[in-house]
C-alpha cells in the first residue's frame, strides 16, 4: 500500500490535479472495486463522498499497512545482514529501508554501527584444486561450508554422484536447517600451504564459510584487531562536493556546434503514440527535463526526431530519440581521433597505484549551440522539444567528447581520459594523490561531474580497456579467452562437430592440426560408438591450446578493421572478436560464450539471436566503443530492427526496443552471412561456459495506477488456451521453428505480416509488449476491463493501445492485450 500511495502521489503531481476533492474523486475512480468496498466500509456511517481526502487515505493506511511497533522494527533493523552477492551499496539502501520505521534519534550513526559490524567480517581468498574461491572466515563454525552453486560454478564437470554422504546436520544462526547435498574433497591452497582438505556442500547460492575445521591445517589463527586505519582517500568528496555531488554537472566552456551538410534536407518525423499507462511518467521526466534546462518546448523546428522511452529499473522514463534517420544523415563525422589503445596504455607505465572515474550522463553535461539544438529537437505527443545539451545517439558524440576531455586534462601527467572514464596512476600514494586533486580540481573549474559510486581511488590494479593494469605493467585478462579454455567436454558426437567446426574455421592457421584432432576426428565416424577416455581428453585440451596460441589469436590492432560475429545455439550464445587481416582472413582476437538461462532458452528464435548480438558487444565494449567496426548475425530479420540506418519499428517488443537503444550508441555496420560462414561463432554457442551474465539492457515491469485486485486471467491460463487454439498453435510453432516460404491462408495472413514484431514468452504469443489473448478468453478479459471503466471508448482504448484493428472482437491484433 505505502508503495501504491506514493505512485498515485506522483500520478496526482504528473496530472496538475491539486484540489482535495479532486484528488479524493480520482483515488476512488481507480482503485478498483475491492478498495472501494474497503474504503466506504472503514469510514461507515458516513458518506464516502463527504469524508477528506486526507482522512480517506489515513484510513486506508492504517487498514492495509499497519504501523508496526518500535521495538520489532528495531530487531529487524539490526538482524539484517549482508547477502553473499549484495554490494555495500545495495546493503546501505537496504538498512536505509529498514530504518524508517525505527524513529531513530540519528539514522544516519545507526546505519554508520550496523554497516561497521556487518561489513566487518573477514573474507579471504583460498585455491580449490587450483580455483580461486572467496570465503568468509567464521570462527564460530565448526566446519566448513561451499555453497551448491559456487561448487558447480567452479566445478561444472563434476557429478553429485561423486559427492559423499554428509555425515551431521547443521544450522543457521536463526536455527534453520541447512539442507545438504554431501561432502567433497579438495587440494587447498593458502599462503604457501597445501593441503587435501574436505568440506560440506550446502543446497543453494549461501554465503561460503571456512570454519574452525581448516584453520589449523591452513594456518590461520584470529588474534583481535590490530589497527584502524582512516579512509585516506575520503577527504577528497569533502574537498570537491560540486564534483562528486548529484546532479546534473554543466560544462562552462563553448558550446558544441555541429557541421551539417547542407545538402541534405532538413527531415521531420511524426511523433510516436506512447501507452496511455506510461503518459503521466513520460510528461514527468519530460518536465523534469526542461526544469533543468535540457530541454525547452518549441512550436515546431525544421529537424524534428521521434522520441522512444524504455523504463528503467526504477521504474522511471528515459527519453531517448531516434536519431538513426534524422540528422546522423546529415553529420560530417567529427574529425578528432578516437586514441590508440597501445599509445593510452603505454603513458601508465611507472604507475603503482591508481584511480578511475567516471562522469555521470557524460555528453548530457555539455551544452550546444542554438543551431545544434534545434537540430536535436524531439517530438513528443506534448508537441517539439529543443534539446539544448549533447544527446545520447548522435553519432559524433564520442569524438566530440574525447577531444573535450583530452584537451581538459593536458599537461597532467599519468592521467588518461577514454571517453567517460579517466585513469590516473602514480608512482606513490602522495603522487596519486596530487594528480587526482588536479584532475577534480579542472573538473570543478569546467562545472563537470563524477559518480562517486563507480569511482575507484587508491587501488593497486585495475581492469581498463579490456586489460588490467598494476605496478608490473599491462596484462590481457583472462576473460579474453576464458570461452575455450574453460569450454566443458563434449557429451556426444553433434556437441565434438560443433567444437571441431571451431578448429576447421581456423585451418589456415594451423597446419599441424590434424594429427592433434585425430582422436577426436575418430569419435565422428558412423560405425565408431561414443567412448571418452584419457587420449580423446588430452586431444580436446591440446585443440584449445592451438586455438588459444599465438599461431591463431592476434593482437589487438587499431589500424585493422574489427569484426564480431555472434550466433545462438538452443542452449547458449557464442561470439568472436576479430580483426580482418590484409589477406582476407579473419584472426580471432578474443573469444565469447555462456549458456542461456531457463527463461532464455524460452524465447523466440529471433531474441535468441539478437540477445547474442547484444551480449557480445556489451561484454567487448572496451574494444568496440567510440571505432567503427562489423557486426555478423546469420539471422537476416535482425537487418530489419538493429541496421544502424533503419528506424525503429513502430510496434517491437519491450526487449528489443532496450537492445536497439543500446546498440544505438556504437558506430557499426550489420551484416549477414549464412550460417556456415560463421561456423566459429556457432561453434562457442554450441559449447557454453555454464556461467550466466545478467542481461546487458535489463528490463523492468511497466506499472499502471490502474490495478486489478486479481488478475483475471494468468500467463498459464493463455498459454494453456493458445496451446489449443487452433490459428494461434500454428503461429506459435511458426515463431520458433520459422515462417512457410510463400502466402499462407487467410486466416494465417495478419499474423505474417507481422512476423517481425512476434515473439513468445511463457507459452503466450506477444505483439510488441501486448499479449494476444485466445478467443476462449476474450470475453472474461473484456469483463474485467469493464469493471469501473469510464466509458466504451476509452476502455478499447486501453485494451488494446494505440494499434490497428477493427474493433475489440474483430482483427487478433485488436485483443492484444497489455
Amino acid at each position: 500500500w505505502d508503495s501504491y500511495l506514493s505512485r498515485f502521489g506522483f500520478h496526482l503531481e504528473a496530472s496538475d490535479i491539486t484540489t482535495e476533492e479532486k484528488k479524493r474523486a480520482t483515488l476512488l475512480s481507480s482503485c478498483g472495486k475491492s478498495v472501494f468496498d474497503i474504503a466506504r466500509s472503514l469510514v461507515a456511517p458516513a458518506d464516502i463522498s463527504t469524508v477528506s481526502y486526507k482522512d480517506l487515505t489515513e484510513k486506508l493506511q492504517a487498514h492495509f499497512s499497519p504501523k508496526p511497533a518500535e521495538i520489532a522494527c528495531r530487531h529487524a533493523f539490526y538482524k539484517r545482514g549482508q547477502a553473499a552477492s549484495e554490494s555495500v551499496a545495495e546493503f546501505v539502501a537496504a538498512l536505509r529501508k529498514a530504518a524508517r520505521p525505527c524513529n531513530f534519534a540519528n539514522v544516519e550513526e545507526a546505519l554508520r554501527d550496523r554497516l561497521v559490524c556487518e561489513t566487518g567480517k573477514i573474507h579471504v581468498t583460498v585455491n580449490l584444486n587450483g580455483v580461486p574461491c572467496s570465503m568468509e572466515v567464521d570462527s564460530g563454525s565448526s566446519v566448513t561450508v561451499l555453497s551448491s552453486h559456487t561448487w558447480q560454478r567452479m566445478f561444472p564437470t563434476r557429478s553429485r554422484r561423486r559427492l559423499k554422504a554428509a555425515e551431521t546436520q547443521v544450522s543457521d544462526f536463526q536455527g534453520r536447517r541447512i539442507p545438504l547435498a554431501g561432502r567433497d574433497t579438495f587440494m587447498v591452497e593458502f599462503k604457501g600451504k597445501c593441503v587435501e582438505l574436505s568440506c560440506l556442500i550446502a543446497e543453494g547460492n549461501r554465503v561460503n564459510l571456512l570454519g574452525l575445521e581448516w584453520f589449523e591445517p591452513l594456518g590461520i589463527a584470529l588474534t583481535g584487531v590490530n589497527a584502524v586505519s582512516e579512509n585516506k582517500w575520503a577527504v577528497l568528496y569533502k574537498e570537491f562536493p560540486d564534483v562528486f555531488g548529484g546532479g546534473l554537472g554543466k560544462y562552462k566552456g563553448p558550446p558544441v556546434s555541429f557541421e551539417l551538410d547542407p545538402s541534405v534536407t532538413p527531415i521531420r518525423l511524426k511523433y510516436r503514440k506512447v501507452p496511455i499507462p506510461l503518459k503521466p511518467r513520460i510528461e514527468a521526466e519530460l518536465d523534469k527535463l526542461i526544469a533543468q534546462g535540457v530541454l525547452e518546448p518549441v512550436p515546431f523546428s525544421k529537424w524534428e526526431t521521434p522520441i522512444v522511452t524504455p523504463v528503467k529499473s526504477d521504474g522511471s522514463i528515459r527519453i531517448c530519440a531516434d536519431y538513426k534517420c534524422t540528422i546522423n544523415r546529415a553529420l560530417q563525422q567529427h574529425s578528432y581521433p578516437v586514441p590508440v589503445i597501445s599509445h593510452v596504455l603505454a603513458s601508465l607505465g611507472g604507475g603503482k597505484v591508481f584511480a578511475k572515474f567516471d562522469l555521470a550522463q557524460a555528453y548530457q553535461q555539455l551544452p550546444v549551440t542554438r543551431e545544434a539544438a534545434e537540430a536535436q529537437t524531439i517530438v513528443t505527443h506534448r508537441g517539439a522539444f529543443r534539446v539544448n545539451r549533447l544527446q545520447f545517439g548522435v553519432n559524433v558524440a564520442p569524438g566530440v567528447f574525447q577531444g573535450l576531455m583530452e584537451g581538459l586534462l593536458r599537461g597532467v601527467q599519468g592521467t588518461v581520459p577514454y571517453f567517460d572514464d579517466v585513469l590516473v596512476a602514480g608512482r606513490s600514494d602522495e603522487e596519486l594523490m596530487s594528480r587526482v586533486r588536479e584532475v577534480l580540481k579542472r573538473f570543478s573549474q569546467a562545472g563537470l561531474k563524477v559518480k562517486q559510486s563507480k569511482c575507484i581511488v587508491g587501488v593497486p590494479s585495475v581492469e581498463f580497456l579490456g586489460f588490467r593494469i598494476d605496478e608490473h605493467g599491462v596484462h590481457p585478462t583472462e576473460d579474453k579467452v576464458r570461452a575455450i579454455k574453460d569450454a566443458p567436454c563434449p557429451g556426444n558426437k553433434k556437441e565434438l562437430q560443433a567444437f571441431l567446426g571451431l578448429l576447421n574455421f581456423y585451418h589456415a592457421f594451423l597446419p599441424h592440426k590434424a594429427s592433434v584432432a585425430a582422436p577426436l576426428h575418430a569419435l565422428l565416424h558412423k560405425e565408431a560408438k561414443w567412448r571418452w577416455g584419457s587420449e580423446q581428453e588430452r586431444a580436446f585440451k591440446g585443440v584449445k591450446a592451438l586455438l588459444v596460441s599465438n599461431a591463431v589469436l592476434t593482437h589487438y590492432d587499431d589500424n585493422k578493421m574489427l569484426v564480431l560475429a555472434a550466433d545462438a545455439s538452443p542452449y547458449g550464445v557464442g561470439a568472436v572478436l576479430s580483426h580482418l587481416m590484409p589477406n582476407g582472413e579473419e584472426a580471432p582476437v578474443a573469444f565469447y560464450s555462456r549458456s542461456l538461462s531457463s527463461a532464455e532458452k524460452g524465447y523466440a528464435q529471433i531474441d535468441k539471436e539478437g540477445l547474442a548480438l547484444v551480449a557480445a558487444v556489451k561484454k567487448f565494449h572496451d574494444f568496440l566503443y567510440g571505432r567503427k567496426f562489423l557486426l555478423v548475425t546469420d539471422h537476416k530479420p535482425l537487418l530489419g530492427i538493429f541496421a544502424p540506418d533503419r528506424q525503429l519499428p513502430n510496434i517491437m517488443s519491450a526487449r528489443m526496443l532496450r537492445w536497439a537503444l543500446f546498440l544505438s550508441a556504437y558506430d557499426y555496420d550489420l551484416e549477414h552471412r549464412p550460417g556456415k560462414a560463421i561456423g566459429h561463432a556457432d561453434a562457442l554457442s554450441r559449447c557454453p561456459l555454464p556461467g550466466l551474465d545478467s542481461d546487458p539492457a535489463p528490463a523492468s515491469e511497466v506499472l499502471a495506477i490502474d490495478e486489478l485486485f486479481q488478475a483475471p486471467i494468468t500467463s498459464k491460463d493463455i498459454a494453456a488456451a493458445s496451446a489449443k487454439d487452433i490459428v494461434i498453435s500454428r503461429v506459435l510453432n511458426w515463431v520458433w521453428r520459422g515462417w512457410p516460404v510463400g502466402s499462407v491462408e487467410p486466416a494465417f495472413a495478419c499474423y505474417k505480416m507481422r512476423q517481425n514484431e512476434l515473439s513468445v514468452s511463457k507459452g503466450c504469443l506477444l505483439w510488441g509488449s501486448r499479449v494476444v489473448v485466445p478467443h476462449k478468453l476474450r470475453e472474461k478479459v473484456l469483463k474485467s476491463l469493464h469493471e469501473g471503466h469510464p466509458g466504451m471508448v476509452h476502455m478499447k482504448a486501453l485494451a488494446r493501445g494505440p494499434q490497428p484493428g477493427r474493433d475489440v472482437n474483430g482483427s487478433p491484433f485488436s485483443n492484444a492485450v497489455r
